[in-house]
């Protein structure tokens, strides 16, 4: 019988980047409403719900743009935080 392979291997945190994605795009459509809402247009030319899709598509960009970047330094930050342990393979029989 033989002894168990020994592994070394690095442990660490990692986030999910979907949540940083959609959060930002979110806060990016929240923004866009917060600017449709904020401000009477004065032209007949565009409605409203014309200028918030607009808005929306540029500051959910623009959002997720920036969960990206936050998503980025966050999975560097946790890196240097990883830590070296020696895994041991066990025996199913």
């Amino acid at each position: 019988m033989s002894s168990p392979a020994k592994i070394d291997v690095n442990v660490r945190l990692s986030p999910k980047f979907w949540p940083f994605l959609v959060g930002g795009a979110l806060l990016g459509v929240l923004a866009a409403l917060i600017v449709t809402l904020g401000f009477n247009s004065t032209t007949d030319e565009f409605t409203d719900q014309s200028i918030f899709g607009y808005f929306a598509i540029i500051l959910g960009m623009i959002g997720a743009g920036l969960g990206s970047i936050i998503y980025l330094i966050l999975d560097r930050v946790l890196a240097r935080k990883s830590t070296r342990l020696t895994a041991v393979e066990i025996d199913e029989n």
